[in-house]
């Protein structure tokens, strides 16, 4: 009501939770509370992805991934994810309990059952068949496929990456979305020269921003 004093925040700058003595404890029960409330939300999925592949709990990583499928299966965040899920397989594999890896390779085997076809086979060749179907016209989608592509090679084809860019317009995201992608191309190692052609074509369509530098 009128008369209800708002509650004051206790940590407003984030300091106590940066102090954390068990981050992805804490991580983890932040995911379950957007699971509960926010399961509907790609972004929901991804980030619990990204939390169990870090704790190496791959067949909840699994069962995230399965919900972000049947979500938005062909969003540039999501492939970002799958890329990551399948080299995190890849390396974990030797490791990982039996009972493990034979879920893995059963559900990756049978993935396009649940929206994403292609999982049982090398990540890169996913890569080039994603790329194939969705980064030819959206800059967002070939900037997700140009991450995955220098992530494969371990950033050795930053600058063969950065041309899926370059080869799309810039006009379709917005300012926010077109920096993030700005901030990834001048971190990737590609040349100046790639780097040179993204930033004029950037400050062509927002001439205004201050972001391209």
């Amino acid at each position: 009501g009128e008369g209800k004093k708002k509650k004051e925040d206790a940590d407003p700058d984030g300091e106590l939770l940066a102090k954390t003595e068990d981050p992805m404890g804490d991580a983890t029960k932040f995911v379950n509370l957007l699971a509960e409330h926010a399961g509907g939300l790609l972004q929901t999925q991804t980030l619990s992805m990204d939390v169990f592949m870090r704790k190496g709990r791959l067949l909840k990583a699994l069962a995230a991934l399965k919900r972000a499928a049947k979500i938005a299966p062909s969003d540039p965040l999501l492939h970002r994810s799958v890329v990551r899920f399948l080299l995190k397989v890849a390396d974990s594999r030797a490791a990982a309990p039996a009972p493990v890896v034979q879920v893995l390779d059963s559900e990756l085997a049978a993935s396009a059952e649940w929206g994403l076809p292609g999982l049982s086979g090398p990540p890169a060749d996913y890569n080039k068949k994603w790329i194939a179907q969705h980064a030819s016209g959206s800059v967002k989608h070939a900037a997700a496929a140009a991450e995955a592509l220098s992530l494969l090679s371990g950033g050795k084809d930053a600058d063969a990456a950065v041309d899926l860019i370059l080869k799309e317009s810039v006009a379709g995201p917005k300012l926010i979305e077109l920096t993030a992608i700005y901030h990834w191309v001048k971190a990737s190692g590609c040349s100046a020269a790639k780097l040179a052609v993204f930033v004029e074509k950037a400050r062509a369509h927002w001439p205004l921003a201050t972001a391209f530098q």
